[in-house]
């Protein structure tokens, strides 16, 4: 009897073992994070007085500032001329050399630059702008000169069987340097005998060269396009989608104040405008994600191994006082 109880203790001590340490199955570990440049590129010299700047984050989602604090979630930053800072550093809202990327759009800004060689760093922080730990971070450095910018209308700007408008914006040094470009485009259409209305936002980065002496522009484009559901009913027309759009040439030629070219079969006329900034991508789309049954599993594990421990315990326990009863005295 004393074997037995004594073999039923260890067995509910080892599975309580179990379930303190969740269930013996490790959690699935989360993707790293990660923060780099989408433009400029390291080495460009590109247009000022405004220098646009756009990221690529990983392993986080982008939140505005102030909200909750949650795992996981923060906004991008821009430290201007600034060496990279230290895991949960703060990221002073006053200091001219910390831009935030903490309101929509949350991947681009325009940032005021002189002329000159300047280093940026891209940095996560958290809602508190606390720099968030274990990040990859990058740094590049540019050259900002006086420069052309202008917009204009991109012919045709969708397709046959949609209807709508899309934008080019450029901007590139006038002595000659990168290319820096936007295109934007809104073109609905109908599916479903036109039951379902749906709104294509199609935007692409220009990346490019402009040579000074020949005022050629050279460049290649990448980019997304999302489809929207505007009207129609969800579980006839099906979700929103977002896909990567196949990258295109551009051609292009500097005529006085104005600069024609191509994209594809596409043509468009930029008049100067020295107000312009490039056009922001639109914010991703989410699709829903199933809460991760491995977590799950393992927490029930863990439960049900307590639960079946304790009850263990609670026999041993109850043996062992039975057979010291039960002994002659």
């Amino acid at each position: 009897m004393r074997l037995a109880t004594r073999s039923v203790a260890v067995l509910a001590v080892t599975l309580l073992v179990f379930a303190i340490a969740g269930g013996g199955v490790a959690a699935t570990a989360p993707p790293a994070t990660s923060i780099t440049f989408a433009t400029p590129s390291d080495g460009a010299t590109v247009a000022g007085p405004r220098v646009a700047v756009a990221v690529n984050v990983s392993g986080l989602m982008l939140v505005p500032a102030g909200s909750f604090q949650k795992v996981g979630t923060g906004h991008a930053h821009v430290l201007i001329d600034s060496s990279a800072p230290s895991p949960r550093t703060f990221l002073s809202t006053d200091d001219p050399r910390i831009v935030h990327f903490g309101k929509p759009p949350f991947t681009s800004r325009s940032i005021p630059l002189d002329n000159g060689t300047h280093t940026l760093t891209a940095v996560l922080g958290d809602s508190e702008h606390l720099v968030v730990g274990g990040q990859r971070v990058q740094t590049i450095h540019i050259t900002v000169a006086d420069g052309f910018r202008g917009k204009g209308q991109l012919s045709p700007g969708c397709s046959n069987l949609a209807t709508g408008t899309s934008e080019v914006r450029l901007t590139f040094p006038t002595d000659g340097g990168n290319v820096q470009g936007t295109i934007s485009a809104n073109c609905g259409f109908a599916t479903n005998s036109g039951a379902c209305q749906w709104v294509d936002a199609l935007f692409d980065r220009i990346d490019g060269l402009y040579d000074a002496p020949s005022q050629h522009l050279t460049g290649r484009t990448s980019g997304i396009s999302q489809r929207r559901l505007r009207s129609g009913s969800r579980k006839t027309c099906g979700p929103d989608t977002q896909s990567s759009v196949s990258p295109s040439n551009m051609q292009a030629d500097m005529n006085g104040d104005t600069v024609t070219g191509t994209v594809s079969n596409a043509h468009f006329e930029l008049a100067s405008d020295d107000s312009v900034d490039l056009a922001a991508a639109p914010d991703p789309i989410v699709a829903p994600v199933a809460a991760s049954n491995k977590v799950g599993t393992n927490k029930l594990i863990a439960l049900a191994a307590f639960a079946v421990a304790a009850a263990l315990l609670v026999y041993a326990v109850l043996a062992a006082l039975r057979a010291r009863q039960n002994q002659p005295e």
